[in-house]
């Protein structure tokens, strides 16, 4: 297979490149399977990750790309080659045996490869900060590189019986990612050397796995048992882009345990309940987006569920009750870093509670109903947060730092009510219209629960049409699809992030304060899609 994709994007100079391709060669016998597969993909694209500022979305300038103007402190036009670049090639080698008396095995590797780099303008930089051996100040280009591997191994073997499963498996992976930036071009006068890197770290990662999963049955109930434990050995030394230093060496052995059951009350009616205990390591970003006394650690986090399931003839009712509770989870601060990724801090005690519904109706042979609600509490139990005052030096000064604090605040692009509704239209064989809406609550832009800083409520509807064409020759099926998405040009904003400029403590002992600053991502207006599939 292969695909070429192209798009001008719905902001300025939002433009995509990407290619890839995939080779699948299998070979089947009897007891076994075996498969080799390739891929392989690129892309370039247009930087589209710093947002929209509150003022120009206010002022409808829902396309406005800061891309390419160093925040807007480049003089003319937009630098054209502000984009980001990247390919990555996969190999993959599957196994799949079938033993005797229920016994079948599997074993996996693989090889993943990865480089690339995103281009960008700065204005008025100091050269010395590149390297020392260079002096002069003026606009210059720069490339920040990412030059990565993964290599791993998996293994299973299952035993099946007539009331009992059992699944046990192993893996082991390494990852190894080498960061470096280099300067394409000075575009002033400067003296000195430059340096083939200005910057340079690497990162190691190691995690391996072991777990076995039991699923038994007795009468009208299944058990199931899951334990998992996993090792993840983590190191990163060097320096980092901007000139600080990322040196860390962590080590962290989890234990996952699962429980779960379920219950045929009926042939209508199912029940089921699921306890667990799970927890997630913080990535190579929160080391580099933290200090060195708050060094960022792993979160943990309870769950509990509760469901229950009702078919009949017509309709089908799902219902979930769930209740998560966090120590230490690594939440978004509501900044980002240069690259549009959240930067993440970690909260003492916080929790996620509510319940999701489906319920889907089959009004008549050629109608349907289907609809999906999700309502939640996302609270922090005892949250602070700092409003930082800076010396005219700008050291930090901690007698004039103002820190809010919240018994009970909610955790930032946290929406506490999501709904989907869909309603689905046969009017013969192989056509089907469908309208579906989306409406999406209010999400706050920080863990501070400000009405200032918070994406509103937003809604819109999409609507689709598909056909199949039946062959009785070479071709055998076509499929039309049309998709028009927010049919009624609904301006909203699905996401956003948020910075503190920070106050000001002056000479005379006053201070002046800060500004926030929110930036939106706009979604787009009324667009369509059109496609072909056809099968030989």
């Amino acid at each position: 297979r292969g695909s070429l994709m192209g798009s001008n994007g719905y902001i300025d100079r939002g433009w995509s490149k990407l290619g890839s391709m995939y080779l699948d060669i299998s070979k089947y016998g009897e007891k076994y399977a075996s498969h080799l597969i390739a891929s392989h993909g690129q892309e370039q694209t247009y930087q589209a990750w710093y947002g929209l500022s509150q003022d120009d979305y206010n002022k409808g300038l829902l396309t406005k790309n800061i891309a390419g103007t160093d925040y807007e402190y480049k003089t003319g036009a937009p630098y054209p080659n502000q984009t980001d670049n990247y390919r990555q090639s996969h190999l993959q080698w599957i196994n799949n045996f079938l033993w005797r008396n229920g016994h079948h095995s599997s074993i996996s590797a693989y090889f993943t490869k990865g480089k690339g780099y995103y281009e960008e303008y700065k204005v008025g930089e100091n050269y010395e900060n590149y390297s020392p051996q260079i002096s002069g100040t003026g606009d210059l280009v720069r490339q920040l590189w990412l030059n990565n591997y993964l290599v791993g191994l998996n293994a299973s073997h299952i035993i099946e019986k007539s009331n009992w499963t059992n699944t046990t498996g192993i893996s082991a992976n390494r990852y190894y990612g080498y960061h470096f930036g280099t300067i394409r071009e000075l575009l002033a006068s400067y003296t000195g050397t430059i340096p083939n890197e200005f910057y340079h770290n690497e990162s190691v990662k190691t995690d391996l796995t072991a777990f076995n999963k039991s699923t038994y049955s007795f009468g009208k109930s299944n058990f199931v048992l899951d334990l998992q434990l996993r090792n993840v050995i983590y190191t990163a030394q060097g320096i980092v882009k901007g000139g600080g230093q990322i040196n860390f060496d962590k080590n962290f052995l989890f234990f996952n345990p699962k429980l779960g059951w379920n219950m045929d009350v009926d042939k209508h009616h199912k029940i089921y309940a699921f306890a667990g205990m799970s927890h997630r390591e913080p990535v190579r970003s929160d080391f580099v987006y933290e200090d060195n006394i708050r060094q960022p650690k792993p979160e943990q986090v309870f769950d509990i569920e509760l469901g229950y399931q009702n078919t009949s003839k017509n309709t089908i009712f799902k219902a979930n009750l769930f209740g998560m509770y966090f120590i230490d989870q690594l939440i978004p601060t509501g900044n980002v870093n240069s690259v549009g990724s959240p930067i993440r801090e970690n909260v003492a005690k916080s929790y996620r509670a509510g319940a999701e519904a489906e319920f889907q109706y089959s009004i008549s042979k050629k109608f349907a109903l289907y609809t999906n609600q999700y309502l939640a509490l996302n609270k922090i139990l005892d949250y602070s947060n700092y409003l930082i005052t800076y010396n005219e030096d700008y050291s930090i000064n901690d007698s004039k730092t103002i820190v809010q604090n919240f018994s009970s605040t909610n955790i930032a692009f946290s929406p506490s009510w999501i709904s989907y509704t869909e309603l689905g239209y046969s009017p013969f064989l192989n056509t089907k219209f469908r309208l579906m809406n989306k409406v999406v609550s209010t999400q706050y832009l920080d863990n501070t629960s400000s009405d200032s800083k918070s994406i509103p409520l937003y809604s819109f509807t999409n609507f689709s049409v598909s056909h199949k064409l039946k062959f009785a020759n070479f071709l055998k099926e076509m499929d039309l699809n049309l998709l028009l998405n927010n049919i009624f040009n609904q301006k909203y904003i699905s996401r956003g992030y948020t910075y503190f400029s920070g106050n000001t403590a002056n000479a005379d002992g006053s201070v002046t304060q800060g500004v926030d600053y929110n930036y939106y991502f706009p979604q787009a207006g009324f667009n369509f899609l059109f496609g072909v599939n056809m099968k030989w």
